[in-house]
């Protein structure tokens, strides 16, 4: 969802066959006027919001509740809309100036440089690159991941010897796919720096990568919602023994207003009110629909972390916890490649958008078996390093119905304001689609958790942004 444009469908729907579109589709959606305070970023010719966007902001910033899951805490939204936008995945991150950050808007300037062919898909080449999953289209990001190991051994034995017409219909195939040869990423343009301006949306221009194909879109760097204490500004605190009402700094009170606002407008300070305590503490007639508090309020009235929105904590370490992946390998609903999980990259962002620093030797996968390749082990470390050049793939994810993997940031605890995965290079049935976030301030917890992904959509393209999603927001 656009905040002037309405919905971003997280595909583009119509693509060329031989080159794909890199706009991101923008549906206009019917408007109702909203009252709003003049600023850079909401002029008063503009004054008109989406009716879906004021029910993104609700969801956003919708009264946010704690469950004990497992002897860990999880976030939920309780907002009735939260899962009913009409948004690809209710998850997604808002950005104040570019809309929902989908996977087609991270990704834009890297679609306008595949390729695809018309020529028939071989079977062989069917299953060793897409893994016979029929309803994902091959183009040249698969390319890069060709001369993989897995690949490789694939070919050999799916495809038959160099001589065999199976295999020289799979070498024509591929010749033609990938134009620069494979083992080669796609080729975009490596003069777009951070130093550029970003473009608008409706160019189609956000999320083309800084440096090349291996390096992270950090020249979109997302401009995210965050919580705040400001005790001078936003001075109003009564908490009370049994919950109590607090007040924090909320940009979108600026930009945008809304439940909790101080001000008759909602924009003329950045103040908002919110709630101490629990999701069944808040459950009261003449509920206002507060949101939660953030955690600096917790922590500034001596209240447990469980009285406010977990999400908003400052955390040393973070785990993923993926328990589901695309599956789907030569049609098969559960099988899997390998039986492994794999993804290239995993960015978190903090509240101005600048990507998280992490220590990527602290990074662990317990009770997870990682391959080498080419003498170099694909372990957790491949997941944070900052590139897509490694990848991180945990060979014992069948076996244990999951995979787990720990890591603690670069210097001072952080509040992360918006995550995003990356694809792997090849073997689309590893890519994760279910997954929770967790934070905590020691590598052995106790963990808070706060993103619960179910149901992800992960883009087919090889090496490509899942899109940036939100932590307080679980689907």
């Amino acid at each position: 969802l656009d905040w002037k444009r309405g919905h971003v469908g997280s595909r583009v729907s119509q693509r060329p066959r031989r080159r794909h579109d890199a706009r991101p589709d923008m549906t206009s959606l019917p408007i109702e006027k909203t009252p709003l305070l003049q600023t850079d970023a909401a002029p008063a010719s503009s004054r008109a919001t989406s009716s879906s966007a004021i029910r993104v902001l609700a969801a956003v910033f919708a009264v946010a509740g704690v469950a004990g899951v497992g002897g860990h805490f999880a976030l939920t939204t309780n907002s009735p809309g939260a899962v009913a936008l009409g948004a690809p995945n209710p998850a997604v991150a808002i950005d104040f100036t570019r809309g929902a950050l989908t996977s087609d808007v991270r990704n834009a300037g890297r679609l306008g440089q595949l390729t695809t062919t018309d020529s028939p898909i071989p079977q062989c080449a069917s299953t060793c690159l897409r893994d016979g999953i029929e309803s994902i289209d091959l183009d040249s990001s698969f390319c890069g991941g060709m001369t993989s190991e897995e690949v490789t051994q694939c070919v050999d034995t799916t495809c038959g010897a160099s001589s065999s017409a199976t295999r020289v219909a799979y070498d024509a195939y591929a010749a033609d796919l990938c134009p620069a040869g494979v083992g080669v990423d796609a080729v975009v343009d490596d003069s777009v720096t951070q130093e550029q301006p970003p473009v608008a949306a409706a160019e189609g221009s956000l999320g083309r990568f800084q440096a090349g194909v291996l390096e992270i879109a950090e020249d979109a760097a997302p401009d995210l919602t965050t919580w705040q204490c400001d005790f001078n500004a936003c001075g109003a605190q009564h908490p009370t023994d049994l919950g109590g009402v607090g007040q924090y700094v909320d940009r979108a009170c600026q930009y945008r207003g809304g439940i909790g606002c101080e001000g008759a407008l909602g924009g003329e300070t950045q103040c908002r009110a919110c709630y101490f305590g629990t999701t069944e503490s808040m459950r009261f007639p003449g509920n206002l629909g507060y949101p939660q508090c953030p955690m600096c309020l917790c922590e500034e009235f001596n209240k447990p972390a469980t009285d406010c929105i977990l999400c908003s904590g400052f955390y040393k370490y973070f785990r993923i916890y993926v328990t589901r992946v695309r599956a789907g390998l030569d049609g098969i609903a559960d099988a899997v490649s390998d039986d492994c999980m794999q993804f290239g990259e995993m960015s978190m962002y903090d509240s101005t958008g600048a990507k998280v620093a992490v220590d990527v030797e602290s990074s662990t996968n317990p009770n997870g078996f990682n391959p080498t390749h080419n003498g170099i082990m694909e372990g957790p470390n491949a997941a944070v390093d900052g590139t897509l050049a490694l990848k991180f793939v945990d060979k014992n994810f069948v076996e244990n119905k999951y995979s787990e993997m720990i890591f603690a940031v670069a210097g001072d605890p952080v509040m992360i304001r918006g995550y995003e995965f990356f694809t792997a290079n090849d073997a689309p049935s590893r890519d994760p689609i279910e997954w929770t976030l967790s934070g905590a301030q020691s590598a052995e917890g106790p963990w808070m958790e706060f993103s619960h992904i179910s149901d992800a959509s992960p883009p087919p393209e090889r090496d490509f942004s899942y899109g940036v999603f939100d932590p307080c927001i679980s689907n």
